[in-house]
């Protein structure tokens, strides 16, 4: 079993609107023998743009996410801290590059 991590958009676009994956992302997503994982920050970053006004957010997510056999990653403070190990990759000011 091969695990996997869907970043907002694709879990999104899954359980709203699954044309717009790609047919590979499609294929592994619909695999029933791939773990699916989705991060908290996922859905922290979803809720935000639904505040904002830019997203319609449903309320039964964490149980559309659990009948697709999703599994929630939290994020841990071990999790932020080791944000200052990875390779700068972005030049955002979160990342401090």
């Amino acid at each position: 079993m091969k695990g996997f991590l869907l970043d907002t958009h694709v879990l999104l676009w899954w359980l709203a609107e699954p044309e717009r994956i790609s047919p590979n992302a499609y294929e592994v997503i619909a695999d029933p023998e791939n773990a699916l994982h989705v991060s908290a920050a996922s859905i922290w970053e979803a809720s935000i743009k639904a505040t904002l006004g830019r997203l319609d957010l449903p309320a039964t997510l964490p149980d559309d996410m659990k009948q697709q056999g999703m599994e929630e990653l939290a994020i841990t403070s071990s999790h932020a801290l080791a944000i200052q190990r990875l390779p700068c990759c972005t030049r955002t000011p979160l990342i401090g590059c």
